[in-house]
């Protein structure tokens, strides 16, 4: 998987509301986004009427969120947000009871749940294929957390779900595919257990959670919000590596 520029680093971010240096970040994150999700006018809602791009979710405040960079420029990103602190998209785009359906059909508890967002790349960077490192990544971040199973209602249109199925995604039964007009695209929703990974797909985990510095053997601590975090310093402090209170920045 390591086969990508020396120019290429990695930054996890803390929920905004804890980050002590400011949220600049999550604003170039937010026009990166806009600009990539507008594609050229298929969604226009996000381009603003000064010409820039934006794409503004509160969930960004309750999520953590792994960054790809190249040469210090954002090209790319994806989320989590447990869902012990906030309601998520995906329940409020199935409702209330079918989403408690769904956790019920998963066996599993809100608080061992996380969903998983803004999965995105910048079309000129596709060459690099930085998709499934972000995905394996947010898969380490997840369990980090102390998550047992990631929800993601992702679009088919650009293939996608395809390509988070061979990551080991399941679409749900009894749940069809949902047309969505501010996305231009037909949802499904996904589900990962993080306990059981797929085959093929753990050893890119494995390789993400070693380049995050993630270590399994980590003491608990209690974050504002409410749910437990396994929190550990990176294991390379020593190496040049920018690392602020709320936020890491790794090389990749």
């Amino acid at each position: 998987m390591n086969n990508y520029p020396d120019s290429f680093t990695w930054e996890l971010h803390f929920p905004p509301n804890e980050d002590g240096h400011g949220q600049e970040w999550l604003m170039e994150l937010s026009k990166m986004r806009g600009r990539v999700l507008h594609a050229g006018g298929r969604r226009p809602q996000f381009r603003q009427t000064d010409g820039s791009f934006s794409d503004h979710d509160p969930l960004d405040q309750w999520a953590y969120h792994l960054l790809l960079r190249s040469s210090g420029c954002l090209i790319g990103c994806i989320r989590v947000v447990p869902l012990s602190v906030q309601i998520c998209g995906t329940e409020s785009l199935l409702g209330h009871q079918r989403f408690e359906q769904l956790l019920v059909h998963l066996g599993t508890t809100r608080d061992r749940v996380g969903e998983v967002g803004r999965w995105i790349v910048a079309p000129e960077y596709s060459r690099f294929r930085m998709g499934l490192p972000l995905i394996a990544g947010l898969g380490a971040l997840a369990k980090w957390l102390g998550l047992e199973t990631l929800i993601a209602t992702v679009g088919t249109r650009d293939g996608q779900a395809k390509t988070l199925m061979r990551a080991g995604g399941r679409q749900v039964p009894g749940f069809v595919p949902i047309k969505c007009q501010k996305y231009d695209d037909d949802l499904v929703v996904l589900t990962f257990d993080l306990l059981h990974p797929a085959e093929s797909f753990e050893p890119f985990a494995v390789e993400m959670a070693a380049r995050l510095s993630l270590d399994e053997q980590n003491e608990a601590r209690e974050l504002p919000y409410g749910f437990p975090m396994q929190m550990t310093r990176p294991r390379d402090w020593a190496s040049g590596n920018d690392v602020c209170a709320g936020s890491v920045v790794l090389k990749a």
